[in-house]
């Protein structure tokens, strides 16, 4: 392949890495703010259990897709380095490379985290 294709590539993973970030954000502040307002209190243990599987489920698809996007990412840059006479732009995407390592192991272990903490308030504390 090409620089171009490769930059494309490259491109497109951390197009995808971002998006992954959306919806398990999104919900994690969702249910944050409602404990913090009180919005489970008194609510059936099977409202908390939904709440906990659809934050799960989210967690484990975005960090599915964080990771495998991170991995091709790596796969690009790795692809990249080949290249004879690199553009500068490749060159500072082949140093900041190893950043996908955070993506791939940080960033779901922050999720799982946050998310122990809030089984922790809407089964235990709550």
């Amino acid at each position: 392949m090409n620089e171009k294709d490769l930059l494309g590539l490259w491109s497109g993973a951390r197009l995808h890495i971002v998006m992954a970030q959306f919806a398990p954000t999104f919900l994690l502040t969702v249910v944050i703010t409602a404990l913090a307002l009180g919005g489970f209190e008194g609510s059936p243990v099977a409202v908390r259990i939904a709440a906990a599987g659809i934050l799960l489920a989210s967690g484990i698809l975005g960090s599915i897709a964080q990771y495998t996007a991170a991995s091709e990412a790596k796969a690009v840059a790795v692809d990249l380095a080949q290249i004879e006479s690199p553009s500068r732009l490749v060159q500072q995407i082949i140093q900041t490379a190893w950043w996908t390592t955070i993506v791939k192991f940080v960033t779901p272990a922050i999720f799982t985290v946050i998310f122990l903490a809030i089984l922790w308030e809407l089964f235990i504390a709550g």
